[in-house]
C-alpha cells in the first residue's frame, strides 16, 4: 500500500519518488497504530504526530516540483498544459 500511496504521491504533487515514499510510509504507519493494540485504547496523539509528519514530508518533497513550475509560468509563449493547470 505504501508504494502505491507514494506513486500517487509523485503523480499528483510531482514530488521525488524517495521523498513521498518517505511521506507515504509515515502515513502507513499511522493507519497501523490503532491496530497495534488490537484497537483498545488507541493513541490518537500518535496517530496525529505520524499524519501530520507525513504531510510535512509530502509538503517538502513537492516544494521542488512548485518552484520549477512557478518559473515555467515565467517563460514566455508558456503553453497551460506546461503551467499544469
Amino acid at each position: 500500500m505504501g508504494r502505491f500511496i507514494a506513486e500517487c504521491y509523485v503523480l499528483v504533487f510531482g514530488a521525488s519518488p524517495e521523498r513521498a515514499l518517505e511521506a507515504s510510509a509515515l502515513r502507513g504507519r499511522s493507519r497501523d497504530t490503532p491496530r497495534d493494540n488490537g484497537g483498545q485504547r488507541v493513541d490518537w496523539r500518535r496517530v496525529l504526530e505520524l499524519l501530520h509528519r507525513s504531510y510535512q514530508q509530502l509538503y517538502s518533497a513537492a516544494q521542488p516540483c512548485q518552484a520549477k513550475r512557478r518559473e515555467v509560468d515565467k517563460l514566455p509563449g508558456a503553453t497551460e498544459c506546461e503551467r499544469g493547470r
